[in-house]
């Protein structure tokens, strides 16, 4: 479709870059797999204010780096859940 414009939202500006870009980037997503396995393990229950503060003093670039690289999201009710793409990058 001519015009359509497919792709993810960056976490720190309102534009989006292209899928196809976000999976040239080649991100090495299994170096987050042990921060993965910490909301996996909190049973959906992990707020952001509680990854900021266990993984102090690298909290914030790690919450930044996965959002922006589309790992987990922040619900509605405030507590971090693991995206489809999050799953795989846990997966061997």
């Amino acid at each position: 479709m001519a015009g359509r414009w497919c792709g993810t939202p960056c976490a720190d500006t309102d534009r989006f870059v292209p899928n196809a870009l976000m999976d040239a980037q080649m991100y090495d997503t299994r170096k987050f797999m042990l921060h993965l396995q910490y909301v996996h393990n909190t049973y959906g229950r992990a707020t952001v204010a509680h990854f900021m503060e266990d993984w102090k003093p690298v909290g914030q670039r790690l919450w930044a780096e996965m959002l922006h690289i589309g790992l987990v999201y922040e619900d509605i009710d405030g507590h971090i859940q693991v995206t489809d793409r999050g799953v795989r990058a846990t997966r061997p």
